[in-house]
């Protein structure tokens, strides 16, 4: 994938960092951060990749401040801030950050983490093992769930809190009731996570030979990183008309052609109703059904942070032919390779079985599985609580 860069001078801007409690690290604007802004003043500093302040830069040369942490440590003290929080949490620099400033610095997890590399470079596990001489530290990182604990404690210093999705947790503080459908009629949603048509080479998913990630320096083509899609999708389909249930499939974005392109040449998906979400809105929609059913979207594990009943098909490196555990249900906390809503079936028929067992368990069965099992894959923390307290507390000592 050839990467583009943009000319300097649209990366070029000058104005005074606008005054702030909590700053935002990475962004041209303050996105996911905004549900804070009705307690706490917020500003945006962008990464220097993104755009560069030029009255910072000379402020920081004057100071005899050099290099991208110089121009950072301006920046902060320009915009009076006294939290920084990161919501890209993928943006390796972020963990260099605390080297440079005395303000804490939190970073939210915002996706499930693995180290799958993109064709352009490293996975956030392998990247910080880079920098590990570095020291990559935090003051306090908020997770999704104990997986991403184990996975980053031993690569980073700091605080870790188990606070669950920070848009889930907004989410759930305005939800006024349980979302119902129209009908009585059960219905379970596919929740899918397709790329951005417009970054996938040849605009489509079906036999693209194309390379998408790297894993133990093995080459993964678009094809076969998504055909599980497809398997599960058709197994699905059959197994709702058994039970008479019906099936939507819950795209990613509010585009979705690259949906309808895969699933139109999927046995028994070609008049499956496919929904597609603005970004960030997709709880809604999938809080409607009576069960979800997923193969390893982030949006899964918040809906069963939620208390959503939640299958996962945890699949998909094996099915590509990797024997690699590296995207199992809960990874790398350890948990059977199957269990009473997930499995790492490969087969059409190991699939069907465990949807036909999942779908059909009782309330009590369920309760006692989502107790059992779901707070060691997941958290909720409903109007992120912890977030907004840790925030007041450093405010306050400021």
């Amino acid at each position: 994938m050839k990467l583009i860069r943009r000319p300097l001078a649209k990366r070029l801007t000058w104005y005074t960092p606008e005054e702030c409690d909590v700053i935002q690290f990475g962004g041209r604007t303050v996105s996911g951060l905004a549900a804070l802004s009705d307690e706490f003043r917020l500003g945006n500093m962008p990464t220097v990749g993104e755009i560069v302040n030029v009255r910072v830069v000379v402020r920081s040369l004057l100071r005899r401040r050099y290099g991208r942490w110089g121009y950072y440590r301006q920046f902060l003290e320009d915009a009076h801030a006294k939290v920084v929080v990161v919501w890209h949490d993928t943006l390796v620099e972020s963990y260099l950050l605390a080297d440079c400033t005395d303000i804490p610095v939190f970073i939210i997890q915002n996706g499930i983490r693995h180290d799958l590399s993109p064709t352009s470079g490293k996975g956030l596990i392998s990247s910080l093992r880079a920098i590990k001489h570095l020291h990559p530290r935090v003051t306090t990182y908020f997770a999704l769930g104990p997986p991403a604990v184990e996975l980053l404690r031993p690569l980073v210093q700091g605080n870790f809190v188990c606070s669950g999705s920070f848009r889930l947790n907004e989410y759930v503080r305005v939800r006024s009731h349980h979302p119902q459908h129209a009908t009585d009629e059960k219905r379970v949603g596919f929740v899918v996570s397709f790329p951005n048509r417009a970054e996938v080479p040849l605009a489509t998913l079906h036999n693209n030979p194309t390379t998408f990630m790297r894993l133990d320096e093995r080459d993964i083509s678009y094809s076969d990183f998504y055909s599980i899609d497809g398997m599960v999708a058709a197994v699905l389909a059959d197994v709702t008309r058994e039970l008479d249930w019906e099936l939507v499939i819950i795209g990613k974005r509010s585009d979705n052609v690259l949906e309808t392109d895969y699933f139109s040449t999927v046995p028994g998906c070609e008049g499956v109703r496919i929904v597609p979400h603005d970004k960030g809105h997709g709880y809604a929609v999938a809080d409607s059904f009576d069960a979800l059913v997923t193969i390893d979207s982030t949006l899964g594990y918040e809906m069963l942070a939620l208390g959503k009943k939640v299958g996962f098909v945890s699949n998909r490196l094996m099915h590509a032919g990797l024997d690699s555990s590296e995207m199992g249900f809960g990874q790398p906390v350890q948990l059977p390779a199957d269990g009473p809503f997930w499995t790492s079936a490969t087969t059409p028929r190991g699939i069907r079985n465990f949807l036909r067992t999942f779908l059909a368990l009782s309330e009590d069965d369920w309760s006692l599985a989502y107790t059992t099992y779901a707070p060691r894959v997941t958290s909720c923390d409903i109007g992120n609580t912890l977030l907004r307290q840790a925030i007041r507390e450093k405010i306050a000592i400021s």
